[in-house]
């Protein structure tokens, strides 16, 4: 991957939250691909990259990667994307499920690196309680590349896998006006937010294993059933991005995608980064 260097960058911010209790969750492993399929081109392409530091609610130093093409013109405004990596993941390995790869060349790309969670889950991850350290981590992580960059605020999006598609789930949930599509790649409801749940609309993409033994696909679909529930209900549905997917047409118009892998266990599949970023297109690069 060709890649332009830039200085390291650093922001700060402060205040204070306790941290919450996580049940254990797999580890995640690392694809790399260069393709074009279905009308996506995807390619390596040269970037810039760098990393921006953040203090968090609990003085915590944060590291956030940063990428966006060399190419990007910035008197343009550009999609901003969310990337969050599952438990013992990195910033790094979710950046190498190469969803960027697929979303042309005007975007800015944000990978947060989880810290460590306490008992029970005793990994590196994420805080989903609502309105937890990590939630506003993630509204100052926004602020600053709006702040930075020219940010279209109708495409501010996050995505991520296992324990980072529940932070992408709470994002979603919780802060609708800020996020126009979210990405879960096999996730569920937090299980940290106690019903009632939120209420407001949102654009989703989901993604389940069929031998998911860590969210299987009943508990990984309530999400999707309260998504379509919150948009109007369901119209109909339609063929998705292949024969796993299926589009659901709502009362409310979002765009609702659930795809299910009938032979696939708690994994992120090539056909995931291919499916996330057919829908990413479909919300408007």
């Amino acid at each position: 991957m060709s890649r332009a260097l830039s200085l390291f960058a650093f922001a700060f911010g402060a205040g204070s939250f306790s941290a919450c209790s996580e049940s254990a969750i797999p580890a995640e492993s690392e694809i790399n691909f260069e393709q074009t399929e279905r009308g996506l081109s995807c390619a390596s392409i040269p970037l810039i990259s760098f990393t921006q530091y953040f203090t968090d609610q609990n003085g915590v130093r944060r590291s956030v990667l940063v990428n966006y093409p060399t190419a990007r013109d910035p008197a343009k405004p550009s999609a901003l994307y969310i990337a969050l990596h599952g438990a013992g993941g990195t910033s790094a390995s979710i950046q190498q499920k190469n969803v960027w790869s697929c979303l042309g060349k005007q975007w800015v790309s944000l990978y947060p690196q989880g810290v460590f969670q306490g008992p029970p889950q005793n990994n590196v991850g994420w805080n989903v309680t609502p309105d937890g350290v990590d939630q506003h981590l993630m509204d100052a992580i926004v602020s600053w590349a709006e702040s930075t960059y020219s940010i279209d605020a109708t495409k501010v999006r996050a995505y991520g896998f296992s324990m980072g598609s529940l932070m992408s789930a709470l994002l979603g949930l919780t802060r609708p006006g800020v996020y126009g599509g979210i990405g879960v790649v096999c996730g569920e409801i937090p299980w940290t937010m106690a019903m009632p749940y939120p209420t407001a609309p949102m654009n989703m993409y989901q993604t389940s294993g069929g031998v998911d033994a860590t969210f299987p696909p009943p508990v990984s679909k309530a999400l999707h059933d309260l998504v379509v529930a919150n948009d109007g209900g369901l119209i109909g549905t339609s063929p998705g991005y292949n024969a796993d997917c299926t589009f659901y047409t709502v009362a409310g118009g979002q765009l609702i995608e659930w795809c299910n892998h009938p032979n696939s266990g708690h994994n992120w599949l090539l056909n995931d980064t291919l499916a996330i970023s057919d829908y990413f297109t479909r919300l408007g690069l």
